[in-house]
């Protein structure tokens, strides 16, 4: 007998990333329509040929990385910055957990390869921080949590037991392996666990071509949409100034000179506003990352790639 809900509204997966932004759900059911069979025949090869690690210390939740950032970290990079979670006060939890600063985790280990199918059914959608979580039978997690203020997760069942579950916001959820992806709100509070005698196994990972919602996922602040929080600490949200600066750019991104309907206001040291389209704050994103020594994106990194960006484009 199912623990919870399992039937839910479907979106297109043209919609993930809209939907993404629009945070009035809990979960999201999207029609991948994989090989469910041949998913888990690559699943049997990677529990036997690739280091699984236990997920934020506990022993029945376990782990296996798809991508990472770090060379020497291929398989636990993107799973071992663990949760810290703290006892409830008056009922209520924490709204935040610790995490370690943003990475680029976009490159794909050898595991990864195991489930290109993953990766080349959501394309052109890129995937960031891929990686295999098994819940044991008898796990559950005691401390509902969230992942951050714009978090949202791709979930694909790979194996579950009927009596496996996800609680999001107190409500309880049967993810069914189908082939289907479930777009997961994970800015609520939410747990997970499995009450039945079989192994769950999801393959789950943060989207990553809308990068202004990862920024923010980051908690580094660097770049929020339609408002600009600098290293001094002084939000700058006023209406006039983003107006104008929307107004000046005139639909157009201020780097590639792109038109679209997708602009963001970004940061400039100077505390200039300038309208960016996504691809160009990835692009930069990216780039400043790379001249980083921790491979860290920061604020300060974020608005000097910027300056530079946009000072090689009017040379």
């Amino acid at each position: 007998m199912s623990m919870g809900i399992s039937h839910f509204a479907q979106i297109h997966p043209n919609e993930l990333i809209a939907q993404a932004q629009n945070l009035d759900f809990h979960i999201r059911k999207v029609p991948l329509r994989l090989d469910l069979d041949d998913l888990q025949k690559r699943l049997r090869v990677a529990q036997v040929d690739f280091p699984w690690l236990s997920k934020d210390r506990y022993r029945q939740y376990r782990s296996l990385g798809l991508q990472f950032s770090d060379a020497d970290h291929r398989f636990t990079d993107a799973i071992d910055a663990s949760s810290k979670f703290e006892p409830a006060v008056n009922g209520e939890y924490p709204r935040d957990i610790n995490i370690r600063p943003f990475h680029l985790y976009e490159k794909d280990n050898e595991a990864a390869e195991l489930f290109a199918p993953i990766f080349s059914r959501v394309r052109p959608l890129r995937l960031f921080r891929s990686r295999l979580l098994t819940i044991q039978a008898g796990f559950e997690m005691k401390t509902p949590h969230v992942d951050g203020k714009m978090a949202v997760r791709l979930h694909i069942p790979i194996e579950t037991d009927p009596e496996a579950w996800m609680e999001v916001d107190g409500e309880r959820y049967h993810l069914p392996a189908d082939g289907s992806g479930y777009l997961v709100n994970t800015s609520l509070y939410h747990r997970v666990g499995n009450s039945g005698k079989k192994d769950r196994t999801h393959f789950v990972a943060v989207l990553y071509s809308h990068f202004p919602y990862l920024m923010h996922l980051s908690a580094q602040n660097a770049l929020i949409k339609f408002f600009l929080e600098p290293a001094n600490g002084s939000k700058i949200v006023i209406d006039r100034k983003l107006q104008e600066a929307q107004i000046e750019a005139k639909g157009r991104c201020a780097l590639c000179d792109q038109m679209t309907k997708m602009l963001y206001v970004a940061p400039l040291p100077s505390t200039q506003l300038k309208c960016l389209c996504p691809q160009c704050i990835e692009n930069v994103a990216r780039q400043a990352a790379s001249q980083s020594a921790s491979g860290a994106l920061s604020e300060t990194a974020f608005c000097d790639q910027l300056e530079k960006s946009l000072l090689t484009k009017s040379s």
